[in-house]
Order: C-alpha cells, then structure tokens, then sequence
C-alpha cells in the first residue's frame, strides 16, 4: 500500500483524537522493523483478530465518531481502534499499525486497521476472519495514516 499525497484527516478520527489524546498520538520510541516475520507476530495478529470479532458486537453506530467498542458493540470503528490498541499494549510497534478507509464493494465507507509487515501490508477486518493481504480485499483504498506520524494522513496511490 503506498501513500500519495497528504489529505486531511477524516472528521472521525479528529473526534477520535479530541477524546483520547493519548491513545491518538499513542508515543512509543520508533522500533526498527524487523527483517522477517516471525511465526509469533503472525500468530499474535491473527489471535487479535479472532478476539476482538468474537468479543464486540457489530452495532450501527454515527461513522463520524471514531470510538472503541461501547458496551460490548461498536460498527468498523471500534472494530479497527480495539486492535490497534490492543496491538499497543501487546508492545507492536505504533509506526507499523495504520487505520486506513476503504470504501467496500458495496460502497459504504469502512474502517480498517493495516499492519505493516516485511513481506508487506496485511488488514485486520471486522469483516473477515483472516488477516488478509491488502491488495486481494474488493476494497477501493482512500486513505491511510502516516507511518511516520499518525496524526497525519495521506491518500492511498493507486
């Protein structure tokens, strides 16, 4: 997945931001990448994942308002904001870990979280049960944090 040109935030995750300052800078010193993927990274992301879809339940909520899950439910949002953090606490790296909107096959804006590996960008979904390679999703890519500074955005070259 590369970055094209800067483009503003969206209005969610400002929202996001103005409530969880912390957790939207979410500072940890910058972590080298590592030079192979690791079975146990492979198998941290996919256990992330089975928890959080099995855990929150999907609820139509204002796509506006980035938020974690309420109460046990939350829409893509939650869904793409618990695994960043949990992913946070779990110590990975916060320069590899971007929220990215796509707009779906039947074109309603989502939100996702992409993981940024060696072997390249995989999307945690709420929408999919696998951790799955960004470019076999039937998604049209918008825009993606910065790796470099996740306060910034840009759009998604295609």
């Amino acid at each position: 997945m590369r970055a094209g040109a800067p483009t503003p935030p969206p209005g969610g995750f400002i929202w996001f931001c103005v409530m969880h300052a912390d957790d939207c800078l979410a500072r940890q010193p910058v972590a080298p990448r590592n030079a192979t993927v690791s079975v146990d990274a492979i198998d941290t992301l996919e256990k992330v994942q089975a928890s959080v879809n099995e855990t929150v339940r999907y609820a139509d909520e204002p796509p506006q308002r980035w938020d974690y899950p309420k109460n046990g439910s939350g829409n893509c949002n939650g869904f793409a904001m618990e695994k960043r953090r949990r992913l946070i606490q779990l110590g990975w790296p916060v320069r590899e870990l971007r929220l990215a909107v796509a707009v779906t096959e039947t074109d309603e804006s989502h939100l996702v979280l992409v993981v940024s590996l060696p072997s390249g960008d995989v999307v945690m979904d709420n929408r999919r049960t696998d951790v799955t390679p960004w470019d076999q999703l039937p998604y049209r890519w918008i825009e993606a944090q910065d790796p470099a500074n996740p306060t910034r955005w840009n759009a998604i070259a295609s």
